[in-house]
């Protein structure tokens, strides 16, 4: 199936091809989801055996994290620490 723009009177994609398109938006989705549980998984139970030390002895998961996961990972943590720290001031 060609995607792709071939000529300056491209009309845009047919029914079918955006069809096929969400289709493949939603397993890259579904793979990278999978592949992230699983991540969290062998991280969960390399934490539980070694302590904090299993998160910093295996950096796979670390690896796969792409710049935009840091900056949610950053922002959720910055807003505990607010709230933590705006509850400790009352």
């Amino acid at each position: 199936m060609n995607t792709e723009p071939q000529s300056q009177e491209w009309k845009g994609y047919t029914l079918d091809e955006l069809r096929y398109r969400r289709a493949m938006a939603l397993v890259r989705r579904e793979v990278g989801r999978s592949q992230l549980d699983a991540a969290m998984g062998e991280l969960k139970t390399r934490v539980s055996d070694n302590g904090i030390r299993g998160f910093f002895a295996s950096n796979s998961l670390l690896k796969k994290m792409k710049l935009t996961d840091y900056l949610l990972l950053g922002f959720k943590l910055s807003n505990v620490a607010y709230k933590l720290w705006f509850k400790k001031k009352r």
